[in-house]
């Protein structure tokens, strides 16, 4: 069931800048957001447990990887139930705000100003 999840999340995810053109700004910066969260949680990851293994990044790259992922969730679902999805792309943005420390403070600011232009309804499509 979970990999079927993971497996439409990926296919449903614009993966071009072709992609992202035909999509309202809101759900761009969502899916920004979730790419950010991911993409870089595991670079800054990988970097700081080479640097020093503590437990807060391990921390961190889980929360960054699965609200990245819920990011993705959010973007895909929007098309179902704008509003719904949109606040809950903004409430995983602020978890990821809260604790994802650096990459999680940018990805989820990056998704709350696309929940809110999407809220707000100044989607530009």
């Amino acid at each position: 069931m979970e990999e079927e999840r993971i497996k439409q999340v990926y296919e449903s995810s614009p993966k071009s800048i072709a992609d992202l053109e035909d999509m309202p700004l809101g759900a761009v910066l969502i899916t920004l957001g979730g790419y950010v969260a991911i993409g870089l949680g595991f670079t800054h990851f990988l970097v700081s447990v080479i640097s020093s293994a503590e437990l807060i990044f391990i921390f961190q790259f889980i929360v960054n990887i699965s609200f990245g992922f819920a990011l993705l969730l959010s973007n895909m679902k929007l098309p179902d139930d704008t509003r719904r999805w949109t606040v809950l792309a903004a409430v995983f943005g602020l978890i990821l705000m809260v604790l994802g420390g650096a990459v999680g403070a940018i990805s989820g600011f990056i998704a709350i100003v696309g929940a809110l232009i999407g809220l707000l309804g100044f989607d530009l499509a």
